[in-house]
C-alpha cells in the first residue's frame, strides 16, 4: 500500500455488505418493506439498485433508498451515499455525508462493518481535507481526523500520520504509527523505517535492517 493511494483505500472500504440480507428477500418484498420504513430493508435496495442485483442498475434510485435508510443514523448507510457522491466527483455533497458517518462512537460492541465504515469515513474527510475536494486545503484538519482513524488501528490512516510525523522530522511520534503501518502493507512506511535505520533517526543505526526494509519498501510499491 502506497500512502499516496489512501484516499482510493477508504473509498473501497467503503463497499457495503448488504448483499448477504438481500439474499434472503426478492425486490418486490424488499420494496414494500422499504415503503413501510424498514430502514435495513432501505439499504439492502439502495445496494440492490446499485449493482444491479435483481433490479436494472439506477444510480438515483440508489441514491434514494440509501439516503433513506441514512435517515436512521446508520453509518454505512451515510458512509455509503458520501461514497456515491464521491465517485460522481460530487465532493460537495460527499463531505457532510462523511462526516456525519465519522463523527459515530465505536463503542465495544460496536459490529465490525459498521467499525470499518466509520474508521473508512474518517479517513476519507481527513484526505478530503488533505487534497481539497470540496473543501479548500487544510493540512491540520486532515491531521486531526487521520489521526483520529489512525489511532483506532486502521492501517491506511496510520500510513499517513506517519508520513506526516516523519516530514516533520518528528521521528520519534513517527515510529509507532509507520511500523504499524507497515505491518498492514504500507510502502511509505518501509521507505521512511528504512531512512531512519540508515541515518539513526530515533532508533539504533542498522545498515542491515534498513537494506532489507528498503527491499521490502520495493516489493510493496511493485503491487501498487
Amino acid at each position: 500500500m502506497n500512502c499516496n493511494n489512501v484516499n482510493r483505500s477508504f473509498v473501497a472500504l467503503l463497499s457495503i455488505f448488504f448483499i448477504v440480507s438481500c439474499k434472503s428477500y426478492d425486490v418486490r418484498m424488499l420494496e414494500a418493506m422499504s415503503e413501510s420504513g424498514d430502514h435495513k430493508a432501505q439499504g439492502n435496495l439502495g445496494f440492490m439498485y446499485q449493482y444491479g442485483y435483481g433490479v436494472r442498475e439506477n444510480y438515483n434510485e440508489s441514491l434514494k433508498w440509501y439516503k433513506l435508510a441514512a435517515s436512521d443514523g446508520d453509518p454505512l448507510a451515510e458512509g455509503t451515499v458520501g461514497r456515491l457522491y464521491f465517485e460522481k466527483q460530487d465532493y460537495k455533497n460527499a463531505l457532510p455525508w462523511f462526516k456525519k458517518c465519522a463523527l459515530h462512537d465505536i463503542q465495544s460492541g460496536t459490529e465490525r462493518k459498521m467499525e470499518q465504515a466509520i474508521l473508512a469515513c474518517q479517513g476519507m474527510v481527513g484526505t478530503m481535507y488533505l487534497y481539497g475536494q470540496g473543501v479548500p486545503v487544510n493540512k491540520p484538519e486532515a491531521k486531526v481526523w487521520l489521526k483520529k482513524a489512525a489511532d483506532q488501528g486502521e492501517g491506511s490512516a496510520q500510513c499517513y500520520v506517519g508520513d506526516f510525523y516523519y516530514l516533520d522530522r518528528d521521528y520519534k511520534s513517527a515510529y509507532p504509527y509507520l511500523q504499524s503501518a507497515l505491518e498492514k502493507g504500507c510502502a511509505n512506511a518501509a521507505k521512511y523505517l528504512s531512512d531512519m535505520y540508515n541515518n539513526g533517526f530515533f532508533v539504533e543505526k542498522d545498515s542491515q535492517r534498513s537494506k532489507e526494509l528498503y527491499e521490502k519498501y520495493l516489493r510493496l510499491k511493485s503491487y501498487d
